[in-house]
């Protein structure tokens, strides 16, 4: 099977629980198709003050937890994460190509960490 694997790299310093990254998807020729499989994540806390965390990986910037625009998401807890999905979930990226990554700390702005998120450029497109 043909698949393109991107790798997208975080390292990111003092975030607050409600900071969002905008995750740049590489620019492909078919405009129409903003599908991607996001296949393995991992994270890992740095530095900082908050003792929990709760990533979110969203559709759009302005999506709230608990909405249909939440791709990835993951309960509060402690330990490093570093997942391979069975099946890679579908994300559709908006129209420049972005996606935006929450990592919910539980407290402090002073928080930092390393994530890396493995995505597969969908073949196709997708239908409203």
């Amino acid at each position: 099977m043909d698949r393109r694997y991107y790798r997208i790299r975080l390292a990111i310093t003092n975030v607050s629980s409600s900071d969002n990254q905008t995750v740049q998807l590489p620019t492909v020729s078919e405009s129409a198709n903003k599908v991607w499989l996001l296949s393995s994540f991992t994270f890992v806390q740095t530095g900082g003050s908050g003792s929990t965390w709760a990533p979110r990986l969203m559709q759009t910037s302005s999506a709230s937890n608990g909405s249909i625009e939440e791709r990835m998401v993951y309960s509060a807890g402690s330990a490093n994460i570093n997942d391979v999905f069975a099946q890679p979930m579908p994300v559709l990226a908006d129209t420049d190509g972005r996606v935006y990554f929450k990592s919910g700390f539980n407290s402090g702005s002073d928080n930092d960490y390393n994530a890396e998120l493995w995505f597969i450029r969908a073949k196709g497109g997708a239908k409203s």
